[in-house]
């Protein structure tokens, strides 16, 4: 697998567990206003996900 491809999968990954544990957070502290910080995560997260399978798309043809 290409590097490039790796490292954005890799920061799909650790963006989904902060928003994971940013959402324990949101919940334990009853802090209403992280639930957007948790949603940025994980708008983050897709767009490195869907940007490495689209690297991985055209790699592979």
């Amino acid at each position: 697998m290409n590097k490039q491809i790796a490292d954005l999968r890799t920061r799909a990954v650790q963006a989904g567990i902060m928003a994971a544990l940013l959402w324990g957070m949101r919940i334990l502290f009853d802090w209403p206003w992280l639930l957007f910080v948790v949603l940025a995560a994980i708008v983050y997260g897709l767009i490195c996900l869907g940007y490495a399978i689209f690297l991985w798309t055209i790699r592979k043809k």
